[in-house]
């Protein structure tokens, strides 16, 4: 693969990406895919921990918004519940807001999941 012009520079990019992401290839094997396609063992050292840093960055961004958002509807859940459990403490009927509280717990897990992995 020739690396001459950027067009083949992004396209270079993305055939990284492509095997890290789509098939499950290390970071080695990328490495090694791009040497034997006629790169340098510095080049393709550097394009992949540029790519991987970028999937890591992307990786990390999602998790983030995963952990905001699980903890922004796992807590309204927790507020509906605990408002309306108040409401109904001289023996009416309150609301277990249960389905946000799932919800958010899940998203939350989602995203500690995703951050203990980078």
């Amino acid at each position: 693969m020739r690396v001459d012009n950027m067009e083949n520079i992004d396209a270079l990019y993305q055939y990284v990406a492509d095997l890290i992401l789509k098939h499950d290839k290390s970071a080695r094997e990328v490495r090694k895919a791009l040497v034997e396609q006629g790169l340098s063992e510095d080049a393709a050292k550097t394009i992949v921990k540029q790519v991987t840093d970028e999937i890591a960055k992307a990786r990390r961004k999602e998790a983030s918004k995963d952990l905001a958002l699980g903890g922004v509807i796992c807590g309204i859940g927790l507020f509906v519940t605990i408002v309306s459990l108040f409401n109904a403490s001289g023996g009416g009927t309150y609301v277990v807001a249960y389905g946000a509280i799932i919800v958010g717990a899940v998203k939350l897990i989602k995203g500690f999941s995703t951050m203990s992995k980078l």
